[in-house]
């Protein structure tokens, strides 16, 4: 009669805890678990619940400890039980596992491990995706998974996938910087220069051009994204304009320039009539 009340009472006895004694925290969440695990045995369908909600308690104490792996382990079992929960009653419980994947993602990149974090944020925005045409209130978290899956695919040079996320990610968060542009000012810009830099590799010129425009005027300080609205305007054929650019930036930008020559020389994307110009900017950022 009593067990539910006792491991609830020292899950929040654990969370209470969480930021002064950890070490407190820890043992008393491992208590409360033990309880959850010993009523789920016997009804299931009662605690399940509850010993996934414990065990993410527990994972974000590890996490917030740099117990990254033993946070990763506890997220995973979670997981896995809010699963299980979402095949009978997806409604109650796929926010749930969205919202475990998210954290997993977290946790690998708290570990470095970019390629290993795409997995768990792709499944929570398409989990997400379903559920704002329902709930507004996950916008903010299709968003912010959207946003992690345009970083880690363009860190990863995985540069198709970079923009059709972005097409999918741009849009929304238009919104949230028209409605707070201080908060999402910098977000906003960087992917728009993202987007500019894809369609380069795209050989979208014009439309580079477009993106790296928009995101300079809503954030001038990001230098970087004239990198691309140079390479874009000088593969339009616009030489004048670009070299313009190069010379603002040469002493700043010089060896990301450069870098990016070679990286679109490698990928065929520079056109053939526009190669001799790329040699003169060359020259003359190494003058």
């Amino acid at each position: 009669a009593y067990e539910p009340d006792l491991a609830a009472t020292l899950s929040n006895l654990a969370n209470l805890y969480k930021f002064t004694k950890s070490a407190d925290s820890e043992s008393i969440f491992k208590e409360a678990i033990k309880i959850y695990r010993r009523l789920t045995e016997a009804n299931p369908t009662a605690y399940e619940q509850d010993l996934a909600k414990t065990l993410s308690y527990l994972a974000i104490l590890y996490s917030t400890t740099q117990r990254l792996k033993d946070g990763e382990a506890m997220f995973k079992e979670a997981l896995g039980i809010r699963r299980r929960l979402a095949e009978a009653n997806p409604a109650a419980y796929e926010p749930m596992v969205a919202q475990t994947l998210y954290n997993i993602g977290i946790l690998k990149l708290q570990q470095e491990q970019p390629v290993e974090a795409i997995l768990p944020f792709a499944e929570a925005s398409e989990i997400y995706r379903r559920l704002v045409q329902h709930n507004p209130a996950q916008r903010q978290w299709y968003l912010s998974s959207l946003l992690w899956l345009s970083k880690l695919y363009s860190q990863t040079n995985q540069i198709t996938s970079a923009y059709t996320t972005n097409q999918e990610l741009l849009p929304l968060l238009k919104d949230y910087y028209t409605s707070d542009a201080g908060s999402y000012r910098n977000d906003y810009a960087g992917r728009l220069g993202s987007q500019s830099l894809c369609a380069i590799f795209a050989k979208q010129y014009a439309e580079a051009e477009q993106y790296a425009r928009e995101g300079l005027q809503i954030d001038s300080t990001q230098h970087w994204i004239a990198s691309t609205l140079a390479a874009a305007l000088l593969f339009q054929g616009k030489y004048v304009e670009a070299e313009k650019i190069y010379r603002q930036y040469k002493d700043e930008l010089k060896d990301g320039f450069l870098n990016e020559f070679k990286q679109f020389a490698e990928a065929g994307v520079i056109p053939k009539e526009c190669e001799a110009n790329v040699e003169k900017i060359k020259k003359l950022l190494n003058e």
